[in-house]
């Protein structure tokens, strides 16, 4: 072998040995510090609410359903004053009634006194109301509780009758009467010094519930508070 063969094959050699130990060593990519995720707030959340949850069957006078529409609705101004007496202590709840019309009038599935449309009122069974006994009221409305000592809600039902062809848009608990809290039995629904036929929880619906004369209005009323 010549000294030139020699020369070569050393520098191959070491060239050979110079790529090896530099693609051996392994490339590390720094890598960013992952983002901190934003912590959650911590601690009780504040507000009471009130809901009202509403089933509305309307049937024909077979009881064939013929439509059904849950939806719910809010608090009123009248219902919050309520509230606030009760929890004081100031005055005491009297009977309840549901309201079923339209935000116009002339389109509301009732009459009164077969003069003109109105809308249609369903009053407690044992109402002593004297508007409680019109012909645009129906005493059938009842009281009942579900969902056990810790999760309470308040249920009021009742049924009416369609007494013409009208819509239903505008929907609401009614307090017929509260009273001051020291007074003797039932508040009286007919004193008119009492604060009553306010609406507790109202809503006005942006779809319509049609109505014909004769057909029957169940109403499923769910009040409840988290």
């Amino acid at each position: 072998m010549t000294t030139k063969q020699s020369t070569r094959r050393l520098f191959t050699i070491l060239l050979m040995l110079m790529l090896g130990t530099f693609t051996s060593v392994p490339l590390v990519r720094a890598q960013k510090p992952a983002a901190a995720k934003p912590s959650s707030p911590s601690g009780p959340k504040e507000g009471i609410k009130v809901h009202g949850r509403w089933t509305i069957d309307i049937r024909n006078p077979d009881g064939k359903l013929v439509s059904r529409r849950d939806f719910k609705n809010a608090l009123t101004a009248n219902g919050g004053a309520f509230l606030g007496r009760f929890l004081q202590r100031t005055h005491k709840s009297g009977e309840w009634a549901i309201e079923l019309g339209s935000q116009n009038t002339p389109l509301s599935p009732c009459l009164q006194d077969l003069v003109g449309p109105a809308p249609c009122r369903i009053y407690e069974t044992t109402s002593q109301a004297y508007i409680a006994v019109t012909f645009w009221s129906f005493k059938s409305l009842t009281i009942a509780s579900e969902g056990g000592p810790n999760i309470n809600r308040t249920v009021l039902t009742g049924t009416a009758t369609a007494r013409r062809d009208g819509l239903i848009d505008s929907v609401a608990t009614v307090l017929v009467a509260d009273c001051p809290v020291d007074t003797q039995g039932v508040c009286d629904p007919n004193y008119q010094s009492y604060f009553r036929g306010a609406d507790f929880t109202r809503t006005n619906l942006a779809t319509p519930i049609n109505v014909v004369a004769g057909q029957i209005i169940q109403v499923k009323v769910v009040i409840s508070f988290s």
